[in-house]
């Protein structure tokens, strides 16, 4: 049930929720037959004529069976979205901290100029351009990004630095506020067009854009016992979790360091490393679940970096909250449209949808 408790499709704006139930025609979006995956060596989005997806991810036999579920199928990448929980603050208690107070600027870790984003927003494929052409000549875009945010990221991938440049993308792309745009419906366009945005929009966008250069990020994760691969998940947390944002949506993805997470935060503008304590991820546990519990165990300073620090600037007990352990499970929303689960199989039955 989403938080509105009434039968409405739902998502929440930055300063509480905002339910409607958009006609049918607009929930059963029509279903592209085409496979669609990146072609990320030339940098373009290449339409393939295979069933890659299908054959890749599964079926999703279970979803499709279900005629609720069907309802929240959207039929391409650019529409992936979340029904609910689209936006951290306003919540009910309006215990939110604005990141968006007047303070002085502070430096970001990445320098974006308003000609990388306008080439971005004009053909959305140039951020793979953009992710490319970092350090220059005299570096590669991993080493780039492990530079910038520090020693501790010094495992990371090439996959996980393009998610760490998304994130950046992401949160220059709009500042942080009410808006208009159903994130169920919002295009990769929309969203690297709109006036503002909030934390399901974020996450959205982060996703979208990278998956244009690595679309296996897509969830479910691998079966056990088969290779493993970097899986992108949302973690949605309750608006009781103790950052005091009220519902916040976040992006765990595994895979991509050695014995830790990467926590990536586009609304706060913010990269977490999350290492793994005890004998690491439990099996029985979605990754989610996982990533949530290491948190309740304190992490050091150095495995955090504020990507904008203004975005942190005025809310300290974000960070303190993130760092000293408050969190862990009892705070993920689970459930199968609006929750974590919700996001994953929306996601993957988007992708397998196109074969």
């Amino acid at each position: 049930m989403d938080p509105c408790s009434r039968p409405r499709l739902c998502y929440r704006s930055y300063d509480g929720f905002v339910c409607r139930s958009p006609p049918r025609a607009h929930v059963e979006a029509p279903t592209l037959r085409t496979p669609a995956c990146v072609c990320r060596s030339t940098g373009i989005v290449a339409l393939l004529s295979s069933g890659l997806w299908a054959k890749s991810f599964g079926n999703m036999t279970t979803l499709r069976q279900l005629r609720q579920r069907r309802d929240f199928l959207i039929g391409s990448l650019g529409a992936v979205g979340c029904l609910s929980l689209a936006a951290c603050g306003g919540s009910d208690n309006n215990a939110s901290e604005s990141p968006t107070a007047a303070q002085p600027a502070l430096p970001q870790l990445f320098s974006i100029s308003a000609s990388t984003l306008a080439d971005i927003v004009f053909r959305p494929e140039n951020f793979l351009t953009a992710y490319e052409a970092l350090g220059g000549s005299s570096s590669t875009p991993l080493a780039y990004v492990q530079s910038r945010i520090g020693s501790q990221f010094a495992s990371l991938t090439d996959t996980g630095a393009l998610t760490v440049y998304a994130t950046v993308i992401a949160c220059n792309a709009a500042p942080l506020g009410e808006t208009p745009l159903p994130p169920m419906s919002s295009t990769l366009s929309q969203l690297l067009t709109a006036a503002s945005l909030v934390c399901g929009h974020y996450c959205k966008l982060t996703t979208l854009l990278s998956l244009l250069g690595y679309p296996l990020l897509i969830p479910p994760d691998a079966p056990t016992g088969a290779a493993q691969r970097p899986v992108l998940h949302t973690l949605v947390w309750l608006d009781t979790v103790p950052l005091n944002t009220g519902f916040h949506s976040q992006l765990i993805i595994s895979g991509v360091l050695d014995n830790a997470y990467l926590l990536l935060d586009p609304t706060y503008g913010y990269a977490l490393r999350v290492p793994f304590v005890g004998s690491g991820p439990q099996a029985d546990l979605m990754t989610v679940e996982n990533a949530a519990t290491m948190l309740q165990t304190p992490i050091d300073q150095a495995n955090l970096a504020l990507l904008d620090p203004n975005r942190t600037a005025s809310t300290p007990q974000m960070v303190q909250v993130l760092l000293g352990g408050a969190l862990g499970p009892q705070y993920i929303y689970h459930d199968s449209i609006y929750g974590c689960e919700g996001w994953d199989a929306r996601i993957s039955q988007v992708i397998d949808d196109l074969a």
